[in-house]
């Protein structure tokens, strides 16, 4: 989660700079960017980026805005590629407090054959928290990792506007889904406002009141936009504002029993009673003896906490998950001096604020450290369930405040995202895993209000991102026909000769041209049409051609299958497979899934190729695409593998010469048997191996 800092902007002309005079450039390329407006009214994107101590920001048709029922197009310049921002706004910038006019833009901005505008200032100065826009973030890979772009819809700080972003390659053909929402501006500020007057929310915040989430003030007229969880505690004080102090009467408003109370702490209060209320349970942490809030009821939570959970497994697991991640924020802060201790609401509303920001790290070297297992843990109760393992069963994730299990829902945001708008997207500062896109892709689509636009109209799914692996031995691979692109967007073979290739998106093509693949084996060629659909990835027409010497296996057509534990996942084996001579040898390859960040030899015995699909990017930092990583297998040997996925989860992959088989810790799931016709390994995606 980026919290943004605001220095006041000098407007002044010695305060701006020409394009290119400060940012030099380096190894991220430029990357267009098309809008679409979908919505009835102007909108005014904003593409931001603060590097070396300054700012630098494209204003898409300058003061103009994009019109509505229109597009445009801007180019992301590589030298602002490292963790930008998209901001789109509701209302002029140039019309706000504080902020370089229309006038200030055509006088010291610089404007780019598009029609936009660039600014650049000396000083970082991130637009205001309470301005009327949404968030978007973007990372450009370059060197060696160039061609893949990060993207995310961040409902991290705040939530206001339906907006998506989609990586796609030069022929606007998407790898992968969108991230954000498609609904309308309309449908979104509808369920807002239920959330805001508390009609989503039944008795949650209160027992005899209605009351809603905060949300900003605003002028009259203009689109709600909400803060989300951490920022309803730091902003609840109206003594204090994350950004800078309240103007013009702006700050944070609670609707109760319909009535507007401008700066009241009522909805941070709650979820910190919400908190407290499980360290009490069964006495787990019940050192833990905080009172309830003056001026603010206590929220009876359902459950009869004062005798415990009363049989109930779930949610003994859950008040002992509640206790051990609070305990181990607690002792952290106190061991930094931001608390003496938890022996009032004010330090337990300490503890919980840093939790919803999740202020802690993963590196054991830095003073904010807690272990990973505390980090897992606080995004499951996050999302309403005790554990990791608890997640499988998607059917208690985000429980709605509103209803029977309301207990178990300690962040509401969480289940407004996932649940209410249904998007991919952040409820959390660490959600990560159901929020962040990395994919193959030279350019991005970004659509507001709406899916015209959009590459491929679906939202990115992980558990059903389709996937192609080869079989080490190919000596190339190409999708496409009649000179239309292909499925696989560029994949290429590694080392061994295999791949593991996420399978592009679009439905403008037709299974026969855009799905048609071939993998040569010199000047022998498997060709088959990969037919994706919503319950798994298949194929149609498998042929062999110019296979004179049977080096790909005249029986091969017959051993091309799904994989087995993953209908999304289609291997084609080796060339040997099927009884012909084949080139894998003792040639083996590491295939994988979504998720990974890192693969290693324990062992030492088989050296792991240091290229992924044949690229520079090397197995010490994958990024969480799918893969394929080749090794040499001595023979008789047993190659040990680490794994780590982008969660800093680890496992352990043991596989044999004889059985190809594998094994993990014992406190993970089992890894999937590869097919007999596969040399090698194959790892699922991570999220389907969490403990």
């Amino acid at each position: 989660m980026k919290k943004l800092n605001r220095i006041s902007l000098a407007l002044a002309c010695a305060a701006y700079c020409s394009v290119g005079a400060v940012y030099a450039a380096d190894t991220r390329p430029d990357v267009d960017m098309t809008i679409f407006n979908n919505t009835s009214q102007t909108m005014y994107p904003v593409v931001r980026n603060a590097s070396s101590g300054q700012e630098k920001r494209i204003y898409v048709h300058g003061a103009n805005g994009v019109a509505a029922n229109s597009q445009a197009t801007v180019t992301i310049p590589g030298d602002m590629g490292d963790a930008g921002q998209i901001l789109v706004f509701s209302q002029a910038p140039t019309n706000l407090p504080q902020e370089p006019s229309a006038a200030d833009l055509e006088a010291h901005g610089s404007k780019t054959p598009h029609g936009n505008v660039v600014l650049i200032t000396p000083t970082p100065d991130a637009f205001r928290e309470d301005h009327p826009n949404q968030l978007m973030e973007y990372t450009i890979d370059g060197g060696k990792d160039a061609g893949y772009i990060d993207y995310d819809y961040s409902g991290v700080n705040h939530l206001s506007l339906p907006v998506t972003l989609q990586a796609t390659d030069d022929n606007d053909v998407a790898v992968m889904g969108y991230s954000g929402t498609t609904s309308s501006v309309a449908d979104m500020q509808a369920k807002l406002q239920k959330l805001v007057n508390g009609t989503l929310t039944g008795h949650y915040f209160s027992n005899d009141k209605t009351v809603g989430w905060d949300f900003y003030q605003q002028d009259v007229g203009a689109l709600i936009k909400i803060p989300t969880a951490y920022n309803s505690f730091v902003l609840a004080d109206s003594s204090s504002y994350l950004v800078n102090p309240p103007k013009n009467g702006t700050m944070l408003v609670t609707s109760i029993d319909g009535q507007p109370i401008v700066g009241t702490p009522w909805v941070s209060d709650v979820l910190t009673e919400r908190w407290l209320a499980w360290l009490n349970v069964n006495n787990g942490a019940g050192h833990f003896n905080v009172p309830a809030a003056d001026g603010v009821e206590q929220v009876v939570v359902p459950g009869q906490f004062a005798t415990g959970c009363q049989g109930d497994t779930f949610c003994n697991d859950f008040a002992k998950s509640v206790q051990k991640v609070f305990a181990a924020a607690a002792s952290n802060l106190q061991q930094r001096g931001v608390i003496s201790g938890v022996d009032n609401f004010a330090s337990a509303k300490v503890v919980i604020e840093n939790l919803l920001g999740y202020n802690f790290s993963s590196d054991p070297t830095l003073p904010n450290y807690l272990p990973d297992d505390i980090r897992d843990t606080y995004k499951s109760i996050m999302r309403g369930v005790p554990t990791p393992a608890d997640e499988k069963n998607t059917e208690l994730l985000h429980p709605d405040p509103a209803g029977p299990n309301a207990k178990y829902n300690l962040n509401v945001i969480d289940w407004f995202v996932h649940k209410v708008m249904g998007f991919y997207g952040y409820g959390f500062s660490i959600d990560d895993d159901r929020a962040n896109i990395r994919s193959p892709g030279t350019r991005l689509i970004m659509t507001i209000g709406g899916s015209k636009g959009l590459s491929y109209d679906e939202m990115f799914n992980p558990d059903q991102q389709q996937v192609v692996i080869f079989g080490a031995g190919w000596t190339n691979i190409s999708s496409g026909s009649q000179g239309e692109p292909g499925a696989l967007s560029g994949c290429k073979l590694d080392g061994n000769g295999a791949a593991s290739c996420p399978v592009g998106i679009d439905g403008k093509h037709t299974d026969g041209v855009f799905n048609h693949v071939v993998a040569s084996l010199g000047d022998a060629s498997l060709s088959v049409d990969v037919v994706p659909s919503s319950t798994g990835l298949d194929f149609k027409n498998c042929a062999i051609s110019h296979n004179d010497d049977n080096k790909i296996g005249p029986d091969i057509c017959s051993v091309i299958k799904p994989d087995a534990n993953n209908p999304f996942i289609l291997v084609i084996p080796n060339p040997g497979a099927g009884g012909g001579g084949g080139g894998g040898g003792t040639q083996e390859n590491l295939a994988f899934a979504n998720g990974w960040q890192a693969f290693s030899s324990v062992d030492k015995v088989c050296a792991l190729n240091d290229k992924v699909n044949g690229s520079n990017a090397p197995s010490n930092n994958i990024g969480g695409t799918p893969g394929s990583i080749g090794f040499t297998q001595p023979n008789g040997s047993t190659c040990t593998f680490r794994g780590i996925d982008v969660n800093n989860n680890r496992f352990t992959y043991t596989l044999t010469s004889s059985t190809a088989t594998c094994t993990v810790d014992a406190t993970k799931s089992p890894c999937r048997t590869p097919p007999a016709a596969y040399q090698g390994l194959i790892v699922p995606d991570a999220a389907s191996e969490l403990p």
